[in-house]
């Protein structure tokens, strides 16, 4: 078991929590210097000693991003189903990615061996690399996502979720 498996699966799941915690934790690590008073007293600064279990300083909070890296790319490349014994969908992918973004992973790295055989990853790896880690293009690129997963459940007959107001699924 990974020791983030929990938070990851969160993100795997849409739980917008963990993309806060993520930005908290690139705003802590986009300090030049050291952390100030504000931000180790704050809020943001709590919720990530809760989440994490650790103080707060730069060494901790960088390695925490680094184990956070490996463990999201671990289950990009290896898990083929959800905690739920579900299949591994787009909108799945497109979220990893996404928190790949908040941490500000580099687009280059030579940790993802780019397009795969895999067309549900491939699909979501390239909408990757226009993201920006911000909430706004976040959204757009879960949302069209969403959408394909759902196209994708409907014609091999699996069960659609929810679909939003307004359109048929």
């Amino acid at each position: 078991m990974r020791k983030h498996q929990r938070f990851i699966n969160g993100i795997v799941h849409g739980r917008n929590a963990q993309y806060r915690c993520l930005e908290f934790l690139r705003e802590a690590l986009d300090y030049r210097a050291k952390i100030p008073k504000q931000f180790l007293y704050s809020e943001k600064a709590e919720w990530l000693k809760d989440e994490f279990g650790i103080g707060i300083t730069k060494k901790e909070l960088k390695e925490i991003r680094e184990e956070l890296i490996i463990e999201i790319i671990d289950v990009i490349l290896n898990e083929k189903t959800t905690e739920y014994d579900e299949e591994m969908m787009p909108d799945n992918y497109s979220r990893l990615f996404h928190a790949l973004a908040i941490l500000k992973l580099d687009k280059g790295t030579e940790l993802l061996p780019g397009t795969t055989d895999n067309y549900m990853y491939n699909a979501a790896y390239m909408l990757w690399r226009l993201d920006d880690g911000s909430e706004m293009v976040g959204d757009a690129i879960e949302s069209t996502m969403w959408f394909m997963s759902e196209e994708i459940k409907g014609r091999s007959g699996k069960e659609r979720r929810n679909c939003q107001q307004g359109v048929k699924c």
